[in-house]
């Protein structure tokens, strides 16, 4: 009876251990505009290392399943590109979920996080978006030509600048704001 306990005991324990290192495995740290890139265009869940700043070109996502991009406290900003990250469900429903980063862009009608397709649920947790030009800002933008869109905004800070919208809706969406502080003309 022992060696049937201590059995299941080690079957149950390399079960645990093969998920925690299947997990660990999905995910890949990243310090570069390139690496970041790369990564989630090939919809990897990513751990930012160091802050990745002035990105050159649209960092896209793209793919079905859950996309995780932990901040780890980092920045991704740019001062040359009309958006920072956009967002494109690919062959079936996408969750991608910010944790603990800040997204900026200083560029005029600049866009921190744009969705462009429908079956997109975004998670946005402890984050900041913000956008700093004198012109059209939009931290958040629902995109694209269908919907709906799906988003959750946990304990976040969504900052237009001067002359922007906060959160702006082209297509029908569901948003579910908790303890967050949003900025901007209207949302």
């Amino acid at each position: 009876k022992m060696k049937k306990c201590l059995g299941l005991f080690t079957l149950a324990f390399a079960l645990l251990f093969a998920a925690v290192i299947g997990v660990k495995a999905d995910v890949t740290e990243v310090d570069t505009e390139a690496e970041l890139s790369t990564a989630l265009q090939n919809g990897y869940s990513v751990k930012l290392t160091d802050n990745i700043e002035n990105i050159s070109n649209i960092i896209k996502i793209k793919g079905k399943g859950t996309v995780v991009i932990d901040g780890n406290g980092k920045i991704v900003s740019t001062n040359s590109a009309k958006k920072v990250f956009e967002i494109y469900a690919e062959g079936g429903d996408l969750e991608v979920i910010f944790e603990n980063i800040t997204v900026m862009n200083s560029v005029s009608d600049g866009r921190a996080i744009d969705t462009r397709t429908a079956n997109i649920t975004l998670t946005i947790n402890k984050s900041t978006l913000k956008t700093t030009s004198t012109k059209n800002n939009q931290p958040l933008t629902i995109g694209g030509s269908a919907g709906p869109v799906v988003v959750n905004l946990n304990e976040s800070t969504i900052e237009a600048g001067v002359a922007g919208y906060g959160i702006i809706a082209f297509v029908p969406a569901n948003i579910t704001i908790n303890k967050s502080n949003l900025n901007g003309y209207a949302a």
